[in-house]
């Protein structure tokens, strides 16, 4: 049994693939966006992907953080983001949070088969669902 097939228990195997296909429906759409357009105070500001730790939702509204620990306002709702950005680099948690894969700092177990991710620019953990911890751990073990 190769080790791809390891990966893919039968558990995973659904979600897993449709991983993969999302990747592959999302790959020109990914390609295509570099760069953010933030909002700051008054100013509106160009965000390179590549400098994107993690977006995220609070009372006020969508915002994303820099692997720099800087905050920013988005125009776009979650769902749109997720569209958009590439399912290689970023992974959606959960409702309120989607990550960079270098962003991902340590996980640990948490009860009822949930786990707790840490990331290296965000201070609060993250609780990833039990319906989730399987495909999140073939996406992070993937690699880009």
């Amino acid at each position: 049994m190769s080790s791809l097939a390891t990966l893919l228990t039968e558990e995973n195997t659904h979600a897993s693939l449709s991983l993969l296909q999302k990747t592959t429906q999302q790959g020109e759409a990914a390609i295509r966006i570099s760069t953010f357009l933030v909002h700051r105070k008054h100013k509106i500001l160009p965000l390179p992907v590549q400098d994107i730790a993690l977006f995220y939702i609070t009372e006020v509204g969508i915002h994303v953080r820099t692997f720099g620990q800087e905050d920013y306002m988005m125009s776009q709702t979650l769902d749109e983001l997720e569209a958009i950005i590439s399912p290689v680099a970023f992974f959606r948690v959960n409702r309120q949070h989607i990550i960079h894969r270098k962003a991902v700092k340590d996980l640990e177990v948490y009860f009822n088969g949930r786990l707790l991710l840490n990331c290296s620019s965000f201070d609060k953990p993250i609780i990833i669902s039990k319906a989730r911890v399987g495909v999140f751990k073939n996406w992070l073990m993937m690699g880009e």
